[in-house]
């Protein structure tokens, strides 16, 4: 068995790690941001930012995140897992989804 695996990694492998994925996700060049099907470069348009929204929408996420006791993201793992109950997290963010795209034209962008 790989025994790595089952223990945390120290600090002097870790650390690095992050440090240099890090500096390597945050190289610019133009093949990073180049449309692959027309080799058009990309550039979104910029957006106020918008701090009442953000905060807002940041405690939401965070209240939601809190109240089910899991990151978002494994929540289909935990589901295939056994734990049937996290079924009504993701009826939540779906319905939350709904609620969004009905409200969407309503809030400040």
């Amino acid at each position: 068995m790989i025994e790595f695996i089952s223990q945390p990694w120290p600090w002097y492998v870790a650390g690095p790690a992050i440090g240099l994925s890090y500096v390597r996700n945050n190289r610019k060049c133009d093949c990073c941001r180049s449309n692959f099907s027309s080799g058009d470069l990309i550039n979104p348009a910029d957006k106020k930012f918008n701090k009442k929204g953000n905060l807002i929408g940041g405690i939401i996420f965070g209240c939601g995140w809190a109240l089910t006791g899991a990151c978002p993201g494994p929540l289909y793992a935990l589901v295939g897992s056994g734990y049937g109950i996290m079924l009504g997290s993701i009826f939540s963010a779906m319905l939350g989804v709904v609620a969004y795209g009905i409200l969407k034209d309503k809030l400040p962008h």
